[in-house]
């Protein structure tokens, strides 16, 4: 009876070990799998300006277009710019 109880436990052991195995295999697997979801989805998304920062770029673009109007404006016999002074 010694024998068969020592069987049991190795083969118990061995059953653990070999789910232990799997399981470490399919965290692997989800990692892997959410890595790929981020790349694909999220990192694009992440990229994307949002609320507040949007009006900001939108407000930053005006005034870089503003004052390129009014660098291509100014009379190549005149070096008189505008006051750009913001105090």
């Amino acid at each position: 009876m010694g024998q068969i109880c020592k069987k049991k436990k190795i083969t118990w052991l061995l059953w653990l070990e070999h789910v232990f195995k799997m399981c470490e295999h399919l965290c692997y697997q989800v990692r892997t799998l959410a890595r790929e979801i981020y790349n694909q989805y999220f990192k694009a998304a992440e990229a994307t300006p949002r609320g507040i920062m949007y009006k900001m770029k939108v407000m930053v673009q005006q005034l870089e277009a503003a004052c390129a109007k009014q660098i291509t404006q100014v009379k190549v016999g005149t070096l008189q710019l505008p006051n750009t002074s913001f105090c």
